[in-house]
């Protein structure tokens, strides 16, 4: 037989590739989407080479060749191959990442898919900045003459930790870029992302979009911005794994580009590139607002039927005599934390996710903030049929009610429903994660009510991600920001109103002595399933193979929070070690075999 050889990928967790012989008529080559037989049915693969021998005598010839130019540059096959070295996940998994999905799923033929360009002409020396500023208004007046001089040389990707981001900064640009503007983002119908991806390969265009847009890059890429750099949103659970960040740094040094890192705060990872002076910090003054700890012993005082503390109403009633606007922060979405029936003792909960329904008066129906699901209570208890329904603990719809019995003469509201007659404004945390509380002006004081819940979290990130937040809150106030607290002698508040550097080395100490990220290499495995019994059999045999590894640290198995959501059963995995390497290749050869089946799995790499 005259023809080619092709070695093949798939969208499969497979980490091989598989060869297919093209016939002398069709005409394919590296990059190229085909349909072939594989595993007794049809799908579509992707041509990674192109060779004219085989060790295998008999072999199956492609059936169609799905494009007339190649869906995918050798480069991105590459890239692929090297996010394949850098995480546990197959190189077909990373291969059809940069495919949108309509190309992944459907025999679809593009007719206009633009042809390959020229690669952008590598830098002599290519750079990392880390641009720190207030908001995400400050900064992107910061790099917008970057972004001018690179898309005179080719494109630049702007990736966003959500959507709210993306509308505000497309809002922002615009006017100056709307020429050159193309967004990617998961909410898009398949056509429309299709259309923009191709526009986007036709290159020197500016290009928004969450994590993923990355794998979508042009071959004309010139600089790569990462906003808000420190959001936790910037992390894949699902396979295939990755971190936005590590895909970043492997593309600058892929293709020799400029990548800028814009934050108000950066993560601890970053810090410690800036300590080893493998970046450039770009620092716009700020003019820091008091941070002021205040010990309370308690925040909800039961004495007066679950209200707050003298204390916190008379530093509030303080500052309405003096006519200052208020905004709360009070972590706890609904009315109550439990709806119980004093007769019987029995608790309202979630048949998905097991967990406390909470009582919210504007949907008058007890919901569950983990899957949103509802139901009325009524007056009387379901099981006992008695009319003693209660329900315990504060919620921030309550605390707005008990805010309006004290302060009747004032308005007050929630943060989304904020007038500009409001006097107090009621949020949780978040809405700091979210640039449109840059919307909301005049903010004179910022109380927190339960900064101990945030600390209590079992999360080694937990301190720095509550600075970076009571700094976020301290850029939107006029004045000062009142932190109540059970624990004073806390690290964190010692260092609160200290030079941003000194909490950072803080954690930095910490997280070395206690072997912790970015001092050593760590990876949470939670597995579900909706049988119990059967999840727990199965965590126990990967914690006693993973065990057997001496150079690994394996913790657990524990319940998570929610142990049940949405119908399933959730335990975890800690597994901690020294080498990067050794914990890839652990995740690769005894973890991924337990995707398998009913048994399904997340993993978080930090």
């Amino acid at each position: 037989m005259k023809g080619k050889i092709a070695k093949v990928v798939f969208n499969l967790n497979v980490d091989k590739e598989f060869d297919y012989f093209i016939p002398e008529s069709m005409d394919a080559g590296e990059g190229f989407r085909v349909w072939v037989e594989f595993n007794r049915s049809r799908r579509i693969g992707l041509i990674t080479k192109i060779g004219k021998t085989s060790k295998f005598k008999e072999l199956k010839s492609v059936l169609e060749v799905l494009d007339k130019k190649p869906t995918l540059s050798k480069e991105h096959i590459n890239f692929a191959k090297k996010l394949r070295e850098k995480y546990p996940s197959a190189y077909g998994e990373f291969v059809f990442m940069m495919i949108p999905e309509v190309l992944r799923r459907r025999k679809k033929n593009v007719e206009d898919i633009p042809g390959a360009l020229p690669f952008a002409k590598p830098k002599d020396k290519n750079e990392i900045f880390l641009i720190m500023a207030g908001n995400i208004s400050e900064r992107i007046k910061v790099y917008k003459e970057k972004l001018k001089d690179n898309l005179k040389k080719g494109s630049v990707i702007i990736c966003l930790p959500s959507i709210s981001y993306l509308d505000f900064i497309k809002d922002s640009l615009t006017k100056e870029f709307s020429a050159d503007l193309v967004v990617f983002h998961s909410y898009q119908k398949s056509k429309e992302f299709l259309t923009n991806w191709i526009k986007a390969k036709q290159g020197k265009k500016l290009i928004l979009g969450m994590r993923g847009a990355l794998f979508y890059y042009p071959l004309d890429l010139s600089l790569v911005v990462i906003e808000e750099e420190a959001s936790p949103y910037y992390f894949h659970p699902e396979k295939p794994y990755y971190v936005l960040f590590d895909i970043a740094y492997l593309l600058y040094k892929h293709k020799s580009i400029d990548l800028i890192l814009s934050t108000d705060y950066p993560t601890l990872d970053v810090f410690k590139l800036m300590t080893e002076e493998k970046l450039k910090l770009r620092q716009k003054e700020r003019k820091n607002k008091p941070i002021e700890i205040v010990r309370a012993k308690t925040i909800v005082y039961r004495k007066q039927a679950s209200g707050l503390n003298p204390l916190i109403e008379e530093l509030i009633r303080k500052n309405l005599e003096e006519d200052k606007k208020m905004i709360i922060f009070y972590n706890r979405r609904g009315f109550c934390s439990i709806i119980r029936c004093s007769s019987c003792g029995y608790v309202y909960r979630c048949p998905r996710c097991l967990s406390s329904l909470k009582l919210s008066l504007k949907e008058e129906k007890a919901v569950c903030m983990w899957c949103n699901y509802k139901e009325s209570v009524g007056s009387l208890c379901k099981i006992c049929n008695s009319g003693y329904i209660t329900n315990f603990g504060m919620g921030i719809e309550k605390l707005e009610r008990q805010l309006s019995r004290h302060f009747s003469h004032v308005k007050i509201n929630t943060i989304e429903e904020a007038a500009p007659d409001s006097r107090i404004l009621l949020s949780t945390y978040a809405v700091l994660d979210s640039p449109a509380l840059l919307k909301r002006t005049g903010v004179d004081v910022g109380f927190v009510l339960d900064s101990d819940y945030f600390l209590s979290r079992i999360d080694f990130e937990a301190s720095l991600r509550l600075y970076i937040y009571l700094k976020r809150l301290s850029f939107l106030v006029k004045e000062k920001v009142c932190v109540f607290t059970l624990n004073p002698g806390h690290y964190l508040w010692e260092k609160i109103n200290s030079p941003w550097r000194e909490i950072y080395e803080k954690e930095v100490y910490l997280r070395k002595e206690a072997s912790l990220p970015p001092y050593i290499h760590l990876a949470k495995i939670t597995l579900r399933d909706n049988d119990k019994n059967r999840l727990l059999k199965k965590v126990h045999q990967l914690y006693n193979i993973l065990s057997r590894n001496d150079s690994l640290n394996v913790f657990g198995p524990v319940e998570e929070i929610p142990f049940k959501l949405r119908g399933k059963f959730h335990y975890s995995l800690i597994v901690k070690a020294e080498n990067r390497s050794i914990l890839r290749n652990e995740l690769k050869t005894k973890v991924e075999p337990f995707r398998r089946g009913s048994v399904k799995m997340a993993i978080v790499l930090k």
